[in-house]
């Protein structure tokens, strides 16, 4: 399908889902104010933020939020999620930065440089996409063009062993392990390393974590803020997006009857990396070689026990 069939396709569908959605509720409340059933008053929300005392006050002080509205498509999370998953692909032209990994395993960090001829950039994005996504993964090209457009350089960390990237030592990605972010951040995207390749773009550097990114990336901001001080951590901002305060919770939510359309695609995921990788990954003990055909779920359940 070529790219002007595909992007009219979705946007076709886009239309019709707000239709449906948005309009059609929309119409229903007016006529039933209308003809007095019911008041047809804005809609109010209390939005509860959690944050120290000082970072609340900074960042979030009364008289900047008067007037705050959110203008984006009301949309539930399971139509945003299905909807973001068909946008039409934008794949990157990244440049690729390989850095070998405290255990020898390669660390791929994909770049994608904002344009100075436009003028003076707004810094630089660290990305950490989510489970069994990479920097080719529909939602993390679109955020990155987003970000790009905005005038900032953008850096993925693609998780090992994910999408094209390699997977040559038994160590596999897991929300409780920080290994390779923490030897990334020491090391090709310190704000030493940083400063030198992207000069004064390097006092402004965001870390963002997608779900299992996320999490990664806030396990490991909260280890690193009780062994170093603030003025030594890589970034200067973080923006933890759609990752759960409770992994354990989170997994048995997706685990009902009722996120069977996730389970799917999740797993799906997780199957073909480790039939991508699977020399390495039956290096791990008790792993049958054939476990990933003969039981997907139970073999990556074994996985997730080991690592």
């Amino acid at each position: 399908m070529s790219s002007v069939v595909a992007r009219a396709s979705f946007w076709l569908l886009h239309a019709v889902v707000h239709v449906i959605h948005v309009y059609i509720p929309r119409l229903h409340r007016v006529l039933k104010a209308i003809i007095g059933e019911e008041a047809c008053d804005e809609a109010k929300q209390q939005i509860k933020l959690l944050g120290d005392e000082s970072t609340t006050r900074v960042l979030f002080a009364i008289e900047s939020m008067v007037g705050f509205r959110y203008t984006a498509p009301p949309y539930n999370g399971h139509i945003s999620t299905v909807l973001c998953s068909l946008r039409p692909s934008k794949p990157i032209k990244y440049t690729r930065e390989v850095v070998d990994g405290a255990d020898g395993n390669p660390i791929c960090l994909d770049w994608l440089l904002a344009d100075e001829k436009r003028g003076p950039t707004n810094g630089i994005m660290i990305i950490f996409p989510g489970l069994a996504s990479w920097s080719q993964t529909n939602y993390v090209q679109h955020y990155v063009w987003h970000a790009h457009d905005k005038g900032f350089h953008c850096c993925v960390f693609n998780t090992r062993g994910m999408g094209d990237t390699p997977l040559t030592q038994p160590r596999l990605m897991s929300a409780a392990w920080t290994g390779d972010v923490r030897w990334v951040a020491r090391t090709a995207l310190s704000r030493k390393a940083i400063s030198s390749r992207l000069g004064r773009s390097a006092e402004n550097v965001w870390g963002v974590g997608f779900s299992l990114g996320g999490v990664v990336l806030a396990k490991y901001l909260e280890e690193e803020g009780k062994s170093m001080p603030k003025a030594m951590l890589p970034f200067d901002a973080a923006l933890i997006v759609n990752s759960p305060l409770d992994t354990l919770a989170s997994k048995a939510n997706m685990m009902k009857p009722k996120n069977a359309f996730y389970q799917k695609n999740l797993t799906g995921g997780l199957v073909r990396y480790a039939i991508r990788h699977i020399d390495i990954v039956k290096q791990l003990p008790g792993i049958s070689h054939d476990g990933i055909r003969k039981d997907p779920l139970r073999f990556l359940k074994k996985v997730e026990e080991l690592i």
